[in-house]
């Protein structure tokens, strides 16, 4: 079988917060089959999300840092100014 979608959305209750609830959804040419995810396993699902999505902006991040640090040229050295010649 394979993962078609998989839902997660905040419960409410008018504007009072009740958790998550979720759907997953698996096919194959046998048919289809729902799983109704609820407030523990959907914040288990968004845990493991969370962690990914953080390492993935860490590895963004260095390589749009390491990237940068590439770019820029070491400054020029810095010459001596030319020597007043007495005439």
């Amino acid at each position: 079988m394979k993962l078609e979608r998989l839902v997660i959305n905040a419960a409410r209750s008018f504007d009072t917060f009740k958790g998550y609830q979720g759907e997953i959804t698996f096919d194959d040419e046998k048919g289809k089959v729902q799983i109704q995810t609820g407030d523990e396993m959907s914040r288990a699902i968004l845990e493991v999300c969370a962690k990914e999505l953080i390492a993935a902006a860490q590895q963004v991040a260095y390589e749009l840092t390491a990237n940068i640090i590439e770019q820029v040229e070491a400054p020029p050295a810095l010459e001596a100014p030319p020597s007043r010649r007495e005439t």
